[in-house]
C-alpha cells in the first residue's frame, strides 16, 4: 500500500509532463523565432504586421491553442493572432512586469473557465537578445484548454 502512492504520483507527474510538452515546445518556438526577433529589432515594421498576424494564427491553429500572442518589452505592443491588440501598461498588466522581474525562463498559470468548466493553461515564454546596446525581451504565450 505504501508503494502505491509514489507510483500513482509518478503516473500523474508523467501525464502532466506529457500534456504540457507540446504547448511548452510551441511557446518556446514562438518566443525564439528569428523572424519575430528580427521584426522587433527592426522596429516592428508596419508593412510586415500582416505576416505576424498570419504567423500567430498559424501557431494558434496548428497547436489547437485558444490564442497566441507576442509582447515586446521595447514598445510594449501586445500582438495577438488578430493583430496589434493594445499597448500594455504597468497599471493594467502586472502579469507582464512581474514576469520580467522574475528572471524565469517561462511561467505557467492555470485557470478554470467557469462558464465552460474547462481548465485553461497560460504559458508565457521569455526570449532575450540584444537590440543595439539594450537587451530586448519578447514574450510569447498561448492559452491551452483541457476538458478533462
Amino acid at each position: 500500500m505504501a508503494e502505491d502512492l509514489p507510483t500513482a504520483l509518478q503516473a500523474v507527474r508523467n501525464a502532466i509532463e506529457l500534456e504540457l510538452s507540446g504547448p511548452l515546445l510551441a511557446s518556446k518556438a514562438l518566443a525564439e523565432n528569428t523572424f519575430v526577433q528580427t521584426w522587433i529589432q527592426n522596429g516592428e515594421e508596419a508593412g510586415t504586421g500582416q505576416q505576424i498576424d498570419a504567423y500567430l494564427r498559424n501557431v494558434k491553429d496548428n497547436n489547437q491553442a485558444l490564442s497566441a500572442f507576442i509582447v515586446s518589452d521595447t514598445t510594449r505592443n501586445y500582438y495577438s493572432d488578430g493583430g496589434l491588440s493594445r499597448q500594455i501598461s504597468p497599471d493594467s498588466d502586472q502579469w507582464f512586469y512581474n514576469f520580467l522581474r522574475s528572471d524565469a525562463p517561462f511561467e505557467l498559470a492555470l485557470d478554470v473557465e467557469k462558464r465552460l468548466t474547462k481548465l485553461r493553461c497560460l504559458l508565457i515564454m521569455r526570449s532575450l537578445w540584444m537590440v543595439g546596446e539594450s537587451p530586448s525581451v519578447v514574450l510569447a504565450a498561448r492559452w491551452t484548454q483541457w476538458s478533462r
